[in-house]
Protein backbone atom coordinates (compact mmCIF):
# COMPACT_ATOMS: atom_id res chain seq x y z
CA UNK A 1 0.00 0.00 0.00
CA UNK A 2 1.28 3.30 -0.84
CA UNK A 3 1.90 6.00 1.40
CA UNK A 4 0.46 9.00 0.50
CA UNK A 5 2.78 12.03 1.56
CA UNK A 6 0.96 15.04 3.20
CA UNK A 7 2.40 18.26 2.92
CA UNK A 8 2.37 20.59 6.41
CA UNK A 9 2.93 24.15 7.26
CA UNK A 10 6.10 24.27 9.24
CA UNK A 11 7.08 26.81 11.94
CA UNK A 12 9.80 24.75 13.77
CA UNK A 13 12.79 25.22 11.65
CA UNK A 14 14.36 25.11 7.97
CA UNK A 15 11.68 24.37 5.25
CA UNK A 16 11.53 22.03 2.70
CA UNK A 17 9.57 22.03 -0.69
CA UNK A 18 8.82 18.08 -0.37
CA UNK A 19 7.34 18.25 3.33
CA UNK A 20 6.26 21.85 3.55
CA UNK A 21 3.83 24.60 2.00
CA UNK A 22 6.22 27.44 1.51
CA UNK A 23 7.31 29.99 -0.43
CA UNK A 24 9.94 30.30 -3.46
CA UNK A 25 12.81 30.87 -0.77
CA UNK A 26 15.12 32.32 -3.42
CA UNK A 27 13.11 35.40 -4.33
CA UNK A 28 13.54 36.36 -0.60
CA UNK A 29 17.26 37.54 -1.20
CA UNK A 30 17.60 39.26 -4.43
CA UNK A 31 20.81 41.08 -3.67
CA UNK A 32 22.65 38.51 -2.52
CA UNK A 33 24.17 37.27 -5.87
CA UNK A 34 25.23 40.99 -6.58
CA UNK A 35 26.94 41.29 -2.96
CA UNK A 36 28.84 37.86 -4.07
CA UNK A 37 30.02 39.09 -7.23
CA UNK A 38 31.13 42.60 -5.83
CA UNK A 39 33.49 40.39 -2.60
CA UNK A 40 31.00 42.27 0.08
CA UNK A 41 31.03 40.62 3.26
CA UNK A 42 27.48 41.24 5.33
CA UNK A 43 25.30 40.70 7.71
CA UNK A 44 21.69 39.52 6.61
CA UNK A 45 19.26 40.11 9.83
CA UNK A 46 15.88 39.75 10.83
CA UNK A 47 13.96 37.91 13.78
CA UNK A 48 13.02 34.16 14.25
CA UNK A 49 10.40 32.58 11.88
CA UNK A 50 11.01 34.87 9.16
CA UNK A 51 12.53 32.15 7.07
CA UNK A 52 16.57 33.04 7.34
CA UNK A 53 17.81 29.51 7.53
CA UNK A 54 15.50 28.04 4.35
CA UNK A 55 16.40 31.08 1.94
CA UNK A 56 20.38 30.98 2.99
CA UNK A 57 20.30 27.63 2.42
CA UNK A 58 18.55 27.68 -1.10
CA UNK A 59 21.04 30.15 -1.99
CA UNK A 60 23.57 27.71 -1.05
CA UNK A 61 22.50 25.22 -2.99
CA UNK A 62 21.42 27.26 -6.53
CA UNK A 63 25.47 29.04 -6.04
CA UNK A 64 26.82 25.46 -6.05
CA UNK A 65 24.91 24.48 -8.92
CA UNK A 66 26.19 27.30 -10.81
CA UNK A 67 29.48 26.19 -10.81
CA UNK A 68 30.81 30.21 -10.42
CA UNK A 69 31.72 29.63 -6.53
CA UNK A 70 31.57 27.10 -3.92
CA UNK A 71 29.92 27.92 -0.84
CA UNK A 72 29.30 26.14 2.08
CA UNK A 73 26.42 26.49 4.96
CA UNK A 74 27.70 26.19 8.97
CA UNK A 75 25.25 26.47 11.67
CA UNK A 76 27.10 28.69 15.38
CA UNK A 77 23.91 27.93 17.03
CA UNK A 78 25.42 25.20 19.75
CA UNK A 79 27.89 28.33 20.16
CA UNK A 80 25.54 29.85 22.55
CA UNK A 81 27.36 30.11 26.27
CA UNK A 82 30.29 29.65 25.02
CA UNK A 83 33.03 31.45 26.74
CA UNK A 84 36.50 29.60 26.38
CA UNK A 85 37.63 31.50 23.00
CA UNK A 86 40.29 28.66 22.53
CA UNK A 87 38.20 25.82 22.65
CA UNK A 88 35.20 27.40 20.75
CA UNK A 89 37.61 28.21 18.05
CA UNK A 90 38.52 24.12 17.84
CA UNK A 91 34.57 23.41 18.12
CA UNK A 92 33.82 26.19 15.32
CA UNK A 93 36.65 24.36 13.51
CA UNK A 94 35.60 20.99 13.40
CA UNK A 95 31.85 22.49 12.39
CA UNK A 96 33.55 23.97 9.60
CA UNK A 97 35.14 20.20 8.60
CA UNK A 98 31.25 18.44 9.06
CA UNK A 99 29.53 21.03 7.05
CA UNK A 100 32.42 20.22 4.30
CA UNK A 101 31.89 16.44 4.58
CA UNK A 102 28.71 16.61 3.84
CA UNK A 103 28.45 18.74 1.18
CA UNK A 104 27.23 17.61 -1.89
CA UNK A 105 30.06 19.29 -4.21
CA UNK A 106 32.76 17.51 -4.58
CA UNK A 107 35.94 19.53 -4.27
CA UNK A 108 34.35 20.41 -0.83
CA UNK A 109 33.45 16.93 0.40
CA UNK A 110 37.42 16.09 -0.47
CA UNK A 111 38.73 19.13 0.89
CA UNK A 112 36.72 17.95 4.14
CA UNK A 113 38.18 14.43 4.17
CA UNK A 114 41.42 14.95 3.50
CA UNK A 115 42.77 16.21 6.60
CA UNK A 116 44.55 19.65 5.15
CA UNK A 117 44.26 21.40 8.17
CA UNK A 118 46.50 18.95 9.97
CA UNK A 119 50.13 20.05 9.29
CA UNK A 120 48.75 23.73 10.32
CA UNK A 121 48.25 22.29 13.91
CA UNK A 122 52.33 22.87 14.53
CA UNK A 123 52.32 26.89 13.23
CA UNK A 124 52.74 29.62 15.24
CA UNK A 125 50.27 31.81 12.81
CA UNK A 126 47.58 28.35 13.72
CA UNK A 127 47.73 28.65 17.13
CA UNK A 128 47.69 32.48 17.44
CA UNK A 129 44.16 32.53 14.73
CA UNK A 130 42.81 28.78 14.02
CA UNK A 131 39.96 29.68 12.51
CA UNK A 132 41.93 32.67 10.21
CA UNK A 133 44.39 30.27 9.34
CA UNK A 134 41.96 26.92 8.15
CA UNK A 135 40.28 29.38 6.07
CA UNK A 136 43.59 30.22 4.42
CA UNK A 137 44.52 27.07 4.21
CA UNK A 138 41.02 25.82 2.55
CA UNK A 139 41.11 29.15 0.09
CA UNK A 140 44.11 27.90 -1.25
CA UNK A 141 43.12 24.26 -1.95
CA UNK A 142 39.95 25.58 -4.18
CA UNK A 143 40.09 25.83 -7.59
CA UNK A 144 37.31 28.74 -7.25
CA UNK A 145 36.73 31.30 -4.76
CA UNK A 146 35.09 30.10 -1.73
CA UNK A 147 31.67 32.10 -0.14
CA UNK A 148 30.52 30.71 3.57
CA UNK A 149 27.80 31.79 5.30
CA UNK A 150 27.88 31.60 9.20
CA UNK A 151 24.43 31.00 10.49
CA UNK A 152 23.50 32.05 14.53
CA UNK A 153 26.53 34.49 14.30
CA UNK A 154 25.01 36.23 17.48
CA UNK A 155 24.70 32.98 19.58
CA UNK A 156 28.35 34.12 19.56
CA UNK A 157 28.99 36.73 22.78
CA UNK A 158 32.26 38.61 24.64
CA UNK A 159 35.74 37.19 23.64
CA UNK A 160 35.02 33.97 21.44
CA UNK A 161 33.14 37.02 19.51
CA UNK A 162 35.79 39.35 19.33
CA UNK A 163 38.03 36.45 18.41
CA UNK A 164 36.29 35.55 15.54
CA UNK A 165 35.20 38.95 14.26
CA UNK A 166 38.84 39.50 14.23
CA UNK A 167 40.39 36.84 12.75
CA UNK A 168 37.72 37.19 9.42
CA UNK A 169 37.96 41.01 9.56
CA UNK A 170 42.42 40.06 9.56
CA UNK A 171 41.92 37.67 6.50
CA UNK A 172 39.69 40.29 4.88
CA UNK A 173 42.27 43.01 4.65
CA UNK A 174 44.56 40.71 2.82
CA UNK A 175 42.71 39.34 0.61
CA UNK A 176 45.27 40.97 -1.80
CA UNK A 177 47.96 38.96 -0.70
CA UNK A 178 46.83 35.87 0.45
CA UNK A 179 43.53 33.67 -0.71
CA UNK A 180 40.93 33.80 1.94
CA UNK A 181 36.65 33.62 1.26
CA UNK A 182 35.37 36.05 -1.74
CA UNK A 183 32.80 36.33 0.68
CA UNK A 184 31.52 35.89 3.98
CA UNK A 185 27.62 36.39 5.23
CA UNK A 186 26.35 36.59 9.14
CA UNK A 187 22.99 35.51 9.16
CA UNK A 188 20.99 36.32 12.82
CA UNK A 189 18.57 38.39 14.49
CA UNK A 190 20.91 41.00 15.19
CA UNK A 191 22.94 43.90 13.09
CA UNK A 192 26.52 43.28 14.11
CA UNK A 193 26.24 46.81 15.61
CA UNK A 194 23.91 45.89 18.19
CA UNK A 195 26.03 43.32 19.47
CA UNK A 196 28.79 46.07 20.67
CA UNK A 197 27.54 46.17 23.98
CA UNK A 198 28.19 42.41 24.25
CA UNK A 199 31.89 42.57 23.44
CA UNK A 200 33.03 46.17 24.31
CA UNK A 201 36.25 46.40 26.35
CA UNK A 202 37.93 49.37 27.58
CA UNK A 203 40.36 49.55 23.84
CA UNK A 204 38.40 46.90 21.64
CA UNK A 205 35.20 47.29 19.82
CA UNK A 206 34.02 45.98 16.42
CA UNK A 207 32.78 49.65 15.92
CA UNK A 208 33.11 50.92 12.24
CA UNK A 209 36.54 49.08 11.39
CA UNK A 210 34.14 45.76 11.06
CA UNK A 211 33.95 44.61 7.20
CA UNK A 212 30.63 43.85 7.96
CA UNK A 213 29.24 47.14 7.33
CA UNK A 214 26.08 46.27 4.75
CA UNK A 215 23.04 45.09 6.30
CA UNK A 216 20.56 42.71 4.17
CA UNK A 217 16.97 42.97 5.43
Amino acid sequence: MEIKKIKEFNTTGPCNQDDHYMLPALPRLPDVRNLIDSKKYYVLHAPRQCGKTTSVKACVKKINEEGDFYALYCSLEEFKGATDKLQAMDTLIGNLVGSLKESPVEALNKAGRSGFWNKLKTEDDYIASKLKEWLKALSKRLDKDFIIFFDEYDSLFGETLLSFMSQLRNGYVKRDETPFPRSIILIGMRNIRDLKIHIRYEVQSLGSSSPFNIITE
